[in-house]
């Protein structure tokens, strides 16, 4: 039987620390004291943890920083 419907795509799962090597504005301290926060801030959402890794969903973060942006406009 074919379906018309596309299965969702994996998500694209990095490991925190290389955050700031695709985000060059965003160092290791600033993202340490985000990450810290995420509960507060909203960013748990992006947010997978396996024990004491943390990984973050690329495409939820990316989601994460248009809100910021869009928070800040109004």
């Amino acid at each position: 039987m074919h379906s018309d419907t596309v299965p969702n795509p994996p998500p694209r799962l990095i490991k925190a620390r290389e955050l700031p090597k695709l985000y060059p504005f965003l160092n290791y301290a600033r993202l340490r004291h985000l990450l810290t926060r995420r509960d507060v801030n909203g960013l748990d959402r992006a947010v997978v943890r396996l024990g004491r890794l943390l990984l973050i969903d690329q495409d939820e973060f990316d989601a994460w920083l248009i809100d910021q942006r869009e928070r800040r406009a109004s």
